[in-house]
Formats: structure tokens, sequence, C-alpha cells
């Protein structure tokens, strides 16, 4: 799958960025958001569609950048 940017919207999700985030030993990862799309999610059971995973995403973008 292939992430592209909305040209309307610059803060659309793009395949490339990257989300950060602590591991327990005190370490940082990193994940590039295609990465965490090609992977099967699931919530109660249910799976997520790519789509609703991508607006996820672009949800917690927006929010980051509010600080």
């Amino acid at each position: 799958m292939v992430i592209l940017l909305n040209e309307e919207n610059q803060m659309k999700i793009k395949g490339n960025d990257t989300f950060t985030y602590s591991v327990e030993n005190g370490g940082i990862k990193e994940v590039q958001v295609q990465s965490i799309v090609n992977e099967v999610w699931r919530y109660g059971g249910k799976e997520i569609s790519h789509e609703q995973l991508i607006k996820i995403l672009n949800h917690i973008k927006v929010l980051a950048s509010q600080g």
C-alpha cells in the first residue's frame, strides 16, 4: 500500500513519516508509517482496515502537531 500526500491538507500522514516511542529499558524506537500500515491491526477481535488505520494515524499526527 502506498500512502500519498494530499496536497490540500499537508497534515495528512505519509508512508515515510516516522513515529518514535520509548521502550521499557529506556531506549527509543522508531517505526515508519508504511511499516505500521503493512501490519494487521485488530481491536476487540475485529480487524482495522488500512483506510481506518490511516485515519487514526492522521488524527495522531494532527494532535501531536498541536503540542
